[in-house]
């Protein structure tokens, strides 16, 4: 359990960036095959995209947070910062979004359809799937935020308010500057 909430003791450097490329270039593969898009930072759309779009999506959220966590560890933290670290980890930290995006493939992925139709015995049927359904995407999506803060915090060797608070501003400035830029990948 511990691994599933911190990897970060074990796993760092070239060998989370690594698995966090093979994990982008999968979550890229299955954001093309099911039509999701990302036009916010932690938002997904559906959109008929290519997989060179999707990769170009997932490159721009990663390269976007990680380059302000490294300048901002860079400025804050009293010992040496290595970019391979603060990249590597981070994008080993996405790796919740590919079971997001291939939660997709779970039956039943006309629910929403069938919510829109009004008719209420199929929306009462739908209810059950969609919540079970969200649950499972607010778990994951904690998930990827809580691994992107632990890979933060141990990368730079921040602890407490002051890590959390520059993670969190990191976290704002990215939400605000990405969705221009996602908007020229589509």
């Amino acid at each position: 359990m511990k691994k599933l909430l911190n990897p970060f003791d074990y796993v760092a450097g070239a060998t989370s960036l690594l698995w966090g490329l093979a994990a982008m270039v999968a979550s890229a593969a299955v954001a093309a095959l099911t039509d999701q898009s990302f036009d916010g930072f932690m938002h997904i759309t559906f959109a008929r995209i290519s997989i060179w779009q999707a990769l170009a999506q997932q490159l721009i959220c990663w390269l976007l947070l990680a380059t302000l966590l490294y300048g901002a560890a860079r400025l804050a933290s009293r010992s040496s910062v290595r970019a391979l670290d603060i990249y590597g980890t981070n994008l080993f930290a996405r790796i919740p979004w590919l079971l997001m995006l291939a939660a997709e493939f779970i039956p039943g992925k006309g629910l929403l359809t069938r919510l829109e139709s009004g008719n209420i015995a199929e929306i009462q049927a739908a209810i059950v799937p969609l919540t079970i359904y969200g649950l499972i995407l607010i778990v994951l999506l904690v998930w990827s935020i809580w691994w992107s803060y632990k890979a933060f915090s141990i990368s730079a060797n921040l602890r407490g308010w002051k890590a959390a608070a520059i993670f969190i501003a990191c976290w704002i400035a990215v939400s605000i500057a990405v969705t221009p830029l996602l908007a020229l990948t589509r």
